[in-house]
């Protein structure tokens, strides 16, 4: 492949309902780079050493782009606790931070003071950067991290979450398009002897505008009856829990324009 082109359109694909779901929770362009060199680090290490061992920290500075000494900094984050990278004074959340953190903002409790719409607004104009204070207002007051009543404002949540949304359901947001990516992945990249796993999809580009109640009953039926199936086959293969095994399995999902 002579262009780097097909992969930025693949990439932007990819990255459109990751980075929609990430604005959505409040999480910003500088939180996703920093997560995004620790995949970096961490798949450089582990699929791309010699010999089954773990990536030289040079090798993994020239696949990856960063220096050593970032490499050392993101090879010490733990994938199950990557909080340390985040930057919560990087984005409008950084007002709710400081209010959270500093005296002059917290009571003896280390709680968030109510705030009388003067000093909030001076909280605002201290930290709020380059970003209109209405703006950030009207955005923190519509995720309801405050409140504002009677020339009083109450700070209701730590960090600037514009929809709420439940934690189960974002780590399987993460773990279905994580299983989608890496079954296309594994077969773009495995050898033309390798078998590849089967991966298909049935789209047309016409189907009638007002079809789409009618697909979702047709899908709801018949793709919960093909799970069926799938779960029954994969369970009369099952081993039990102290013996060597794998996961596998099978996901179906609906193809369609965003209304």
């Amino acid at each position: 492949m002579d262009s780097k082109r097909p992969i930025i359109l693949a990439v932007r694909s990819l990255l459109r309902p990751v980075v929609r779901l990430m604005i959505a929770l409040g999480f910003n362009a500088r939180d996703f780079v920093e997560v995004a060199k620790t995949v970096y680090v961490e798949v450089a290490s582990t699929e791309y050493g010699k010999r089954g061992r773990q990536t030289n920290m040079s090798r993994v500075a020239v696949l990856t782009g960063l220096t050593r000494r970032e490499v050392s900094r993101l090879r010490k984050v733990s994938t199950h606790d990557p909080l340390p990278l985040m930057d919560p004074l990087a984005s409008v959340g950084k007002v709710l931070a400081h209010w959270h953190q500093e005296s002059p903002y917290i009571d003896s409790h280390g709680q968030p003071r109510q705030l009388s719409l003067k000093d909030f607004r001076h909280l605002l104009d201290t930290h709020r950067g380059d970003i209109p204070q209405q703006t950030i207002e009207k955005e923190l007051e519509a995720a309801g991290a405050i409140h504002i009543a009677g020339g009083i404002v109450e700070a209701r949540s730590r960090y600037f979450m514009p929809v709420q949304l439940e934690e189960q359901a974002v780590e399987r947001f993460g773990r279905v398009l994580g299983d989608v990516g890496g079954a296309i992945c594994e077969n773009l990249l495995c050898s033309n002897t390798e078998k590849k796993s089967f991966e298909g999809r049935a789209v047309n580009e016409r189907v009638a505008f007002g079809s789409r109640d009618a697909f979702q009953k047709f899908l709801d039926r018949t793709g919960q009856s093909f799970l069926e199936d799938v779960d029954d086959w994969l369970t009369d293969h099952s081993e039990p829990e102290d013996a060597d095994a794998i996961r596998m399995g099978v996901g179906v999902y609906t193809i369609g324009d965003i209304e």
